[in-house]
């Protein structure tokens, strides 16, 4: 479908959380100029945005070595479609978000057709090394950034970048009183509540769900006054989680509720687990301490290990410089160490107290809302400088 005399932009979001970003941000560029067009590749958010979707987010994402190898036709495929597609009708303009095991590849095969290349979310170079630097140089028009250190990091590289600050700040916040929550959810007086946030991918699922419903398990008997919240992500089939809860025999003890409930269910939690990734941030912009867990393959940790140039996983602790809150990684994120992990920290209230303190000062770090809409402007400036 070619858009004769409208601007084109081409969206690329490989992840849950990019996709989500990308609406916001194509939301934010259609305020501004509701004559453009946009195609590209994402998911529910992206085409409830108006976004022309070629191929599902889902077939570029993978989380680790072996889960990405396992995806490698898939990619082909998606890749060579996009393309196609901007021979056929060239962009105005190429929008990147994450993702930058695809999207740096493509930003280059982009770039030699004469697209200008927005990069919205950074890659996480300082984290795995510096050995994209150059691509990023080579390959990028223009990097948008919403971490605070990433401007400094990368302008040291010549790199062109804007800190326009996290997208989660004009999302992350409860929708009802924490009174109302608790209501809603059934949960009685004195009974106390964590959040189970496993994840938004599939293989995240299959390796961290046993686990974080077995420390459950435990301590629904060792305390009979906890309640567990546990919202899908919409990327996921809710009735597998259902049908997962209900086989350990936790309907009583764990609700599973859908993925917009997220912030109402970290509102009302003394503690969350969940899984490394976006679900971090969200719970420490909530304020809610959380414990991180992360498993992948043992290739995919092997090598990471020997890539990885930072000493934390999550995203809190990362940007604290220390450790927050707990980290358990592979082995250690068992039922058996978790559930000691919970008990240690519902029994300590000076813990609890620390812990928040410290997410209200990430919090504070983190810039002011309005991040899609400093990003629109970013990508309408190139739109209108395009050579």
């Amino acid at each position: 479908m070619v858009n004769n005399g409208r601007k084109k932009i081409l969206i690329v979001a490989g992840e849950a959380s990019g996709d989500l970003h990308g609406a916001n941000l194509v939301r934010a560029l259609q305020g501004r100029n509701p004559d453009l067009a946009f195609f590209g590749v994402g998911s529910r958010n992206l085409r409830a945005a108006g976004v022309e979707i070629l191929a599902d987010s889902s077939e570029i994402t993978a989380m680790g070595i072996t889960e990405a190898l396992a995806k490698l036709r898939q990619g082909r495929r998606v890749f060579r479609k996009i393309l196609d597609r901007a021979e056929a009708s060239p962009p105005d303009l190429a929008v990147l978000i994450d993702s930058p095991g695809f999207n740096l590849r493509l930003a280059g095969s982009l770039k030699t057709r004469g697209i200008r290349v927005m990069y919205y979310i950074a890659p996480q170079v300082w984290a795995w090394g510096q050995g994209r630097i150059k691509k990023i140089s080579e390959r990028i028009d223009r990097l948008v950034s919403i971490l605070p250190f990433e401007k400094e990091f990368f302008s040291q590289f010549g790199i062109p970048v804007d800190f326009v600050g996290h997208p989660l700040l004009d999302l992350a916040r409860e929708s009802r009183s924490p009174e109302e929550s608790r209501l809603v959810f059934g949960i009685k007086p004195g009974e106390k509540v964590i959040a189970l946030l496993p994840g938004s991918r599939p293989g995240e699922i299959a390796r961290l769900l046993p686990e974080i419903l077995g420390a459950a398990r435990n301590l629904s008997r060792q305390r009979p006054g906890l309640r567990f919240l546990l919202p899908v992500a919409s990327s996921l089939n809710p009735q597998a989680i259902v049908e997962s809860v209900q086989a350990r025999g936790l309907g009583d003890a764990v609700s599973v509720l859908p993925g917009e409930e997220i912030y109402n269910a970290l509102g009302i939690a003394e503690l969350a687990l969940v899984a490394s990734g976006t679900a971090t941030l969200e719970a420490a912009l909530i304020g809610c301490p959380m414990i991180i867990l992360y498993r992948v393959s043992r290739l995919s940790y092997g090598v990471g290990r020997m890539l990885v140039k930072v000493k934390h996983i999550g995203l809190v602790n990362l940007m604290a410089g220390r450790e927050v809150v707990p980290e358990l990684l592979q082995g250690e994120a068992r039922a058996e160490r978790i559930t000691r992990e919970v008990e240690r920290f519902l029994d300590n209230q000076e813990l609890k107290n620390q812990v928040k303190s410290d997410l209200v000062r990430i919090r504070a770090s983190l810039g002011n809302p309005g991040a899609a809409g400093r990003a629109a402007q970013i990508a309408l400036e190139m739109l209108e400088t395009r050579s």
